[in-house]
């Protein structure tokens, strides 16, 4: 049947929906950024370490960069 349509997918309506979030997303920047809210890409990095080592720390008791190699499970190259 040339003019029946295919049942949409669930995948298809996930992704659909995602892309308007984003899209929602991308215009909540432009508009910020118009007003001169934005931050500098040092400083953006700088507040997504912070903001990391905070759940890291809250999740597990230690801050992340004090764990030592012995300590973190990883195996040394010999």
């Amino acid at each position: 049947m040339k003019g029946a349509m295919k049942p949409e997918r669930e995948g298809d309506r996930i992704y659909k929906g995602r892309f308007e979030e984003l899209k929602r997303e991308v215009m909540i920047g432009i508009e910020a950024s118009s007003r001169g809210e934005v931050v500098d890409g040092k400083t953006a990095i700088k507040e997504i370490r912070q903001k990391l080592d905070r759940r890291c720390q809250e999740a597990s008791g230690e801050h992340p960069r004090r764990r030592s190699w012995a300590n973190s499970g990883a195996r040394s190259i010999s």
